[in-house]
């Protein structure tokens, strides 16, 4: 799996990809296709793709309609491409740096939002809200995850894989 604040990409066994909305959806220009995600770069080999939530849109108070209509636009292109979409909700940050309290509030509403799109749209959402959080001790930054927490982001991600896994095939381990 791959974890982080990037442009993402195929996981190690190429049965996930990992994509940022920010980065990863094409806002439609004046003369445009309307709702064209794009992959910058990513090989399209991942079965499931990660969709890993940018909080800064929360942060920046980016319009929560361009936001709406991004997510879906991305859902809808990852299954257009036969693939499974699975949105990750926001990590927790603390309250210090450049973060102040509306900043925190936003995240909150912003990751109900996305709530609300992955139930919208029947799509596999790993609450990343529900994993335990302890503060600033759980962070490198106010904003980005140590290890710890990455952990415990990435075992709420797995266990959200897990099920959806039932289907396929364990080609490491020989039959009979």
């Amino acid at each position: 799996m791959l974890a982080g604040c990037g442009g993402g990409g195929d996981a190690g066994a190429g049965t996930a990809a990992l994509v940022t909305v920010g980065q990863s959806v094409e806002t439609p220009a004046v003369g445009s296709s309307k709702g064209q995600a794009v992959f910058p770069g990513l090989p399209r080999s991942g079965h499931f793709v990660i969709i890993e939530n940018g909080v800064i849109d929360a942060w920046e108070g980016k319009n929560i309609n361009t936001v709406i209509y991004d997510y879906y636009a991305l859902i809808q292109r990852v299954r257009d491409e036969g693939r499974i979409p699975v949105l990750t909700g926001f990590s927790h940050q603390a309250l210090g740096g450049e973060l102040n309290y509306f900043n925190l509030r936003f995240r909150d509403f912003y990751d109900t939002i996305v709530q609300a799109v992955a139930i919208n749209t029947s799509t596999t959402f790993a609450d990343w809200g529900r994993v335990p959080f302890y503060g600033a001790f759980d962070l490198i930054d106010f904003v980005h995850p140590n290890r710890n927490y990455s952990n415990r982001l990435i075992g709420r991600l797995a266990m959200t894989l897990d099920p959806l896994t039932t289907n396929c095939t364990d080609i490491l381990v020989p039959p009979g």
